[in-house]
């Protein structure tokens, strides 16, 4: 499944740390992501970051 087009990941948030996104930026387990997009597109968005909209 492939990240939705119009979506993007503004913040990664690691332990006290505040990361801006770019192309190179790596997720490592335990990092929260700040992501903008669409209503649409956000059942998409959970499948790829294991989890529902709902939890």
């Amino acid at each position: 499944m492939a990240f939705p087009d119009n979506a993007a990941v503004l913040l990664v948030v690691r332990g006290d740390d505040l990361i801006p996104a770019r192309g190179s930026t790596r997720l490592q387990e335990g990092d929260f992501a700040y992501i903008f997009c669409h209503p649409e597109d956000e059942p998409a968005i959970g499948l790829l970051f294991g989890r529902t909209v709902d939890q």
